[in-house]
Formats: C-alpha cells, sequence, structure tokens
C-alpha cells in the first residue's frame, strides 16, 4: 500500500511536524511525497529535512518524491542521499 504526503500547509514548521506523525501512521516503507507544488528552494529544504526521519524509521526503504520539474529534478539529486527516488 502507497502511502502519499502531499504539502498542504505553508508554515515550514507545520510541514516537518505533520511528515513526522504521517511517519508515524505509516506501516511501510512505500512512502511517496508530493512536492510539485513548491519552487527549486523549499523543495531542497524538504527533501533534506524529510530523509533524516524517513530513514530512521525505515533504514533500507526509499523515500520516493514527486518534483514540479526535470530541472528541479537534476538540481535536488545533487543533495540526495541514497535512501530517495525522484519520480
Amino acid at each position: 500500500m502507497m502511502n502519499y504526503f502531499k504539502i498542504t500547509n505553508s508554515n515550514s514548521k507545520g510541514i516537518v511536524n505533520n511528515f513526522k506523525r504521517f511517519l508515524k501512521k505509516a506501516e511501510n516503507s512505500n512512502v511517496f511525497v508530493d512536492l510539485s507544488s513548491l519552487n527549486i528552494l523549499d523543495t531542497v529544504k524538504f527533501v533534506l529535512l524529510f530523509s533524516p526521519f524517513y530513514y530512521q524509521k525505515f533504514p533500507y526503504g526509499k523515500l520516493k518524491y514527486h518534483l514540479a520539474s526535470d530541472d528541479i529534478k537534476e538540481y535536488v539529486s545533487l543533495f540526495a542521499g541514497r535512501n530517495l527516488e525522484f519520480i
């Protein structure tokens, strides 16, 4: 089963807290995060912030992200860890 998280808030702290609660409820490592509504700087910020929380719960899983464009995907991949996948 796919666990889907979409940004619905503009407050960074609130978004991170929502993601932490979301991960606590996730029953498997199949987690998909939609960052397609964000600009490049916010995308990088949340990729870097979400990754450690995901890795703590699912050290062998891959966190899947949907990004707004291939340009953003190319840029963000420079900062990406091994537990991330861009769709």
